[in-house]
This record gives structure tokens, sequence and C-alpha cells, in this order.
């Protein structure tokens, strides 16, 4: 049986927040570095920043309950033992 617990997904999400952290500032970087600083790339930029934090904030509010210690089973050789199981 393999099973991988739910923490590894945790650690996943955070690794691409880190990533598309240093993306945004690399943006922001290039926004006020190159002088395109109007106000249209203002409300985009503050659009993009707008829906992180909604999309950080829901899944902070929808897995706060979780318990990360349980284990998400992948593969059990069980599954395709039983040869008398018709789909």
């Amino acid at each position: 049986m393999l099973s991988v617990p739910l923490y590894a997904l945790l650690i996943i999400y955070a690794i691409f927040l880190i990533i598309f952290f240093i993306f945004f500032v690399i943006n922001l970087f290039h926004i006020v570095l190159t002088g395109t600083t109007t106000f249209t790339s203002f409300v985009a930029t503050f659009l993009i920043m707008a829906a992180t934090v909604l999309a950080i904030y829901c899944t902070w509010y929808y897995l706060q309950n979780t318990d990360w210690t349980q284990t998400m089973t992948i593969w059990n050789n069980s599954w395709f033992s039983n040869s008398s199981n018709t789909f």
C-alpha cells in the first residue's frame, strides 16, 4: 500500500505560493523600474493582488479544520486482488 500524508499537499501548495510571490515581486519591480506606472497597470496589479488574497483567505477558511496527519492512499494492491468484482 502506498500512502502519502495530507501535509505533503500542504508543502506543495506552500512551494507554489512562494514561487507565485517571487514572480509577483518581480512584476512589481518591473512596473516600477520601467516607468509603466499607469492607472491601468495599477488596477491590474491591484485586481491580481486582491484575487490572490481572497484565494489564500478561502484556502485558510476551508482547510482550517483539516487533520493534516491523515494519510491518502494512492495505491493499494487489494483493490485488484478480488477478481470477482465486476464494474
